[in-house]
């Protein structure tokens, strides 16, 4: 995937041509009936892949396509992983999945999936629709200039008119867009241009390890952390510790193409662990 992430507005990267012709093809032969989506948010619609456990083909897939991917981001994001986990060899999929959109998709506004689970550490998308078909890709945002980005991220789901456009990530096929999860990472997808087709195909993976680590980096329990980010807040407990992961975020070491490859050799990711959310429950993508 690339030795290094671009750091600004926070860790990403974007690079073509990470599925062959041949497997984009293959995906969208073995592409699921409507059936198996759900409606996660209006217009965009999700299949986990645990729903498929007869698929040879995904099975197969999820066994030799998937581990490339996800070992090329985390190698990528190694810095700011190991720094934030020292010592954890541990990661697992909390998503794996696949994605799809109506035509009048009425996109996704700012948000980011830090503040209901700060033990997400990549978020990964591949764009597969091998037409136009009046979608959008995803927009990366910043904190307005002049703006305290600790306030502002403990503005949960009110960040429309605390960020801005840094730039949008044009869907094309076979590009994928993945970047670190953090306090600061804003992304949207515009609503679907007029006359827009069903489509929007995208392969959606989040990874994350234990949420036990809420205890050493917060001092609270998952369960507690999430019930203090659900809402906006100005709690001091919460500003300090948006203020003390952005820190750390910019701070994390350097490290060489040779430490990445030892930290990657440490460390295993399981495969297939899904979530089972409840309908009405906060959209992840």
């Amino acid at each position: 995937m690339g030795a290094a992430a671009v750091e600004e507005p926070y860790p990403h990267f974007v690079r073509d041509g990470v599925f062959s012709d041949q497997t984009r093809a293959d995906m969208h032969r073995n592409w699921p009936g409507k059936g198996y989506f759900y409606a996660e948010i209006p217009g965009n619609y999700v299949c986990n892949l645990s729903l498929l456990p007869g698929s040879f083909y995904w099975q197969n897939f999820l066994a030799h396509e998937v581990p490339n991917v996800i070992f090329g981001t985390l190698g990528v994001f190694a810095p700011y992983i190991k720094a934030r986990y020292p010592g954890e060899t541990q990661f697992e999929t909390y998503v794996c999945a696949l994605m799809q959109s109506s035509g009048n998709y009425g996109g996704h506004d700012v948000h980011n999936h830090h503040y209901h689970d700060p033990t997400f550490v990549a978020t990964i998308l591949i764009y597969l629709d091998t037409v136009q078909t009046g979608h959008h890709g995803t927009t990366l945002l910043r904190t307005k200039p002049g703006m305290d980005e600790a306030r502002c991220a403990a503005k949960t789901l009110m960040w429309h008119d605390l960020t801005e456009e840094h730039r949008t990530v044009e869907y094309r096929p076979g590009r994928i867009f993945a970047f670190y999860d953090n306090a600061i990472a804003y992304h949207e997808v515009r609503p679907s241009a007029p006359g827009a087709l069903f489509g929007r195909r995208i392969f959606r993976l989040h990874v994350r390890t234990d949420p036990s680590h809420c205890e050493r980096l917060y001092g609270v329990d998952y369960e507690t952390y999430q019930k203090k980010r659900r809402f906006p807040s100005e709690d001091p407990q919460v500003l300090a510790w948006m203020r003390k992961d952005i820190e750390e975020m910019r701070s994390s070491p350097k490290l060489t193409l040779d430490e990445r490859a030892a930290w990657l050799n440490s460390i295993s990711v399981h495969i297939g662990h899904m979530p089972v959310e409840e309908p009405g429950e906060q959209a992840i993508a």
